[in-house]
C-alpha cells in the first residue's frame, strides 16, 4: 500500500485557501476522490494550537485527519518510526523543517502544487473560487470549542 503524509495547513495556505472547516472539507473531499478505489492511505496532518497531544478523525476509506501542535514534528517523527519509509510520500513545501529530514530517511517528497494537480477536482463551468474570510465565524468557533473540550 502507498502512504501519503500531507502537511495540510501548508498545502491549503500555499494554494491561497484558509484553514476553515469549509476549506478542510474541500481538501478532504478532493483527497477522498483521489484515493477512491486505490490502495492508498492518507494522513492529513494539521497544525492546531488547540490540542496538547494528538487528535485523529477518521474520514472515508483510508483517510485520517490528525490535529497536532506541530505538523512538521509529527510528520518527521512518523517517518522516523516507520519500518518502510520508502513507501511514504510526504507533501509539503517546508524545505528546512520537513523535506530535508524525510528525504534523508528515504521518503519521496512532493511539492504542494504538484500534489494539488493530482487531487484538484475540475470546477463546474462558471464556478467562482470562494474568498477567504477575515476570521472564523461563530459556528466554527463553537465547533472548535466543543471539539477540543472547552465548550
Amino acid at each position: 500500500m502507498e502512504h501519503w503524509l500531507i502537511d495540510a495547513c501548508n498545502l491549503l495556505l500555499r494554494r491561497g485557501l484558509g484553514v476553515s472547516e469549509d476549506d478542510r472539507e474541500r481538501l478532504r473531499l478532493a483527497v477522498e476522490s483521489f484515493i477512491a478505489g486505490k490502495q492508498i492511505s492518507v494522513k492529513l496532518v494539521y497544525d492546531s494550537r488547540a490540542v496538547a497531544g494528538s487528535v485523529s478523525r477518521k474520514g472515508r476509506g483510508n483517510l485520517v485527519e490528525v490535529f497536532v501542535p506541530c505538523a512538521d514534528d509529527y510528520i518527521v517523527d512518523f517517518v522516523r518510526k516507520s519500518r518502510r519509509p520508502r513507501s511514504i510520500n510526504v507533501v509539503s513545501d517546508d524545505r528546512a523543517d520537513i523535506i530535508s529530514a524525510v528525504r534523508r530517511l528515504g521518503c519521496q517528497c512532493v511539492a504542494t502544487p504538484d500534489f494539488w494537480e493530482l487531487i484538484r477536482p475540475t470546477p463546474p463551468a462558471g464556478a467562482v473560487e470562494p474568498t477567504k474570510p477575515e476570521r472564523e465565524n461563530e459556528r466554527e468557533i463553537d465547533r472548535y470549542l466543543k471539539l477540543f473540550g472547552e465548550g
